[in-house]
């Protein structure tokens, strides 16, 4: 049974709560993280999706308002080879999904979602990149 404030996530703990629509939150991440840049706030908006996700017209919208405005985001894509009904390969003519990133002017990097250490490495790379003023990864 459904509770009434089921998905109100409280104040004060800078979580947008997830979307329905697969890779609409690339939009919204690209919008907070412009208001923080704007604020003087030295924060990055982080979001992500899985491969079907970042074939959507949402994520592209979203990733090239962010690098057109130097937005501090970070967006991260999970390739699990095959969104929903449609293998990776179909989706896109891209060679990886970080190259897709190229087309919005932002870095898009490569790393092996199965070693932990990487992926810290990578964000934390990122969120210096965002916070520095160099804008979205």
């Amino acid at each position: 049974r459904g509770h009434f404030e089921g998905g109100n996530i409280p104040e004060g703990v800078n979580v947008i709560s997830p979307q329905i629509i697969i890779g609409a939150q690339y939009i919204q991440t690209a919008g907070v993280a412009l208001g923080m840049k704007k604020r003087g706030e030295k924060k990055v908006a982080i979001t992500y999706t899985g491969d079907g996700g970042a074939s959507q017209g949402d994520f592209y919208e979203g990733i090239n308002f962010a690098g057109a405005f130097k937005a501090p985001a970070i967006f991260i894509v999970q390739n699990n080879r095959f969104a929903i009904s449609t293998p990776v390969e179909k989706q896109s003519a891209a060679k990886t999904i970080a190259q897709k990133a190229v087309a919005a002017g932002i870095p898009g990097i490569q790393v092996d979602g199965m070693d932990p250490l990487a992926v810290y490495a990578a964000v934390r790379e990122a969120r210096e990149r965002a916070i520095n003023g160099e804008g979205p990864t």
